[in-house]
């Protein structure tokens, strides 16, 4: 949990539950300091990695912005912070993705910065546990229409590599698509494999083998009795293997 008032990140391991065992009690906590005043993911965000630990990547603008890397143990002792990238001058960044890297050793995070006005670009950072950075896994890209016309929300990891990229348009109404992308910023012609003919809510995940689901709503109200309401739907794709 975050608290606002003391500018903390707060967190509390429990074990697994057990049959008929009343006494729940936590194993360990810890806490980190932050320079925010309230929680916001696009810049403190957390990810979980093997054997049940944890990732956490702050950013900190100053001069600079740095965005520095934590992990959390299994008795919630941290380790950090160590700065694994730093950009000398922007407007705006945000943390889409963090996770352990599908197509190399280490981990990687999706970063989306403004860096001057009306220039966009996304940056696939990748790193090992100690901070280094795999300067030849790390790829900074844009893509055509982004923001212009797709303007991007959020990302989910693909498994074996790759990003979908959720994003709106509005228009009369909003418009909900993904875009499939590799790890090197190329785009997959096929789309995020759901068809264009539902109006999607910003509510999708991926399953393990690459299946892509998003909730649909009907255009058309139904009723029961004096009641309105909208339907709900699940759409699901085939799984994807071209990632880009």
């Amino acid at each position: 949990c975050f608290k606002n008032e003391n500018k903390e990140l707060k967190w509390t391991t429990y074990p697994a539950p057990k049959p008929n065992d009343n006494e729940y009690k936590p194993i360990c906590n810890g806490t980190i300091s932050t320079n925010y005043e309230e929680f916001d993911s696009k810049r403190i965000h957390v990810f979980s990695v093997e054997n049940g630990k944890y990732g956490i990547i702050i950013t900190t603008k100053e001069s600079s912005t740095y965005l520095n890397l934590y992990w959390i143990n299994n008795n919630c002792e941290f380790n950090g912070p160590t700065m694994i990238y730093t950009i000398p001058t922007l407007i705006t960044i945000e943390i889409y993705q963090c996770n352990m890297a599908y197509q190399s050793s280490g981990y990687n995070c999706l970063i989306y910065y403004e860096k001057t006005i009306d220039v966009y670009e996304f940056i696939n950072i990748v790193f090992f546990h100690k901070g280094t950075v795999n300067v030849n896994g790390t790829t900074t890209y844009t893509i055509d229409e982004v923001p212009d016309i797709y303007n991007p929300f959020c990302a989910m990891t693909l498994y074996n590599g790759g990003y979908i990229l959720l994003t709106e348009t509005v228009v009369n109404t909003t418009i909900i698509k993904g875009i499939v992308v590799s790890n090197e910023g190329k785009i997959n012609s096929t789309g995020w494999g759901l068809p264009d003919i539902y109006q999607y809510l910003p509510i999708a995940g991926v399953t393990y083998e690459n299946t892509v689901w998003a909730i649909s709503i009907s255009n058309t109200p139904n009723s029961y009795y004096n009641y309105s309401y909208e339907s709900w739907s699940i759409v699901t794709s085939t799984s994807l293997s071209d990632y880009g």
